[in-house]
């Protein structure tokens, strides 16, 4: 999952490519069975559908999000692996 919003929300909201790449191309042109690209919660839950019909070989889904951060949002207190345990437990 890639999520996008095609800034640098964390330092200043500074724009990026991001919205002007083609991921899901990109992927698909490197071996990626399935790709989507998703931008709401509708289409998020139709392609984490579709995709997990079938689970052979990598998949990728680019979920766009809007920019933008609370104005009170603190620095993570768990360290990036942590992180990805919990995400990944999300999925089990």
């Amino acid at each position: 999952m890639v999520l996008n919003n095609g800034a640098h929300d964390s330092v200043g909201g500074i724009a990026t490519a991001g919205l002007s790449i083609d991921i899901p191309g990109i992927t698909a042109a490197c071996g990626f069975r399935r790709v989507a690209c998703a931008h709401s919660s509708e289409e998020i839950i139709h392609a984490l559908d579709e995709l997990a019909q079938n689970t052979i070989g990598p998949s990728l889904l680019e979920i766009r999000v809007d920019p933008g951060a609370r104005n009170d949002l603190g620095r993570p207190k768990t360290s990036p692996r942590a992180n990805k345990q919990v995400f990944m437990c999300q999925f089990a």
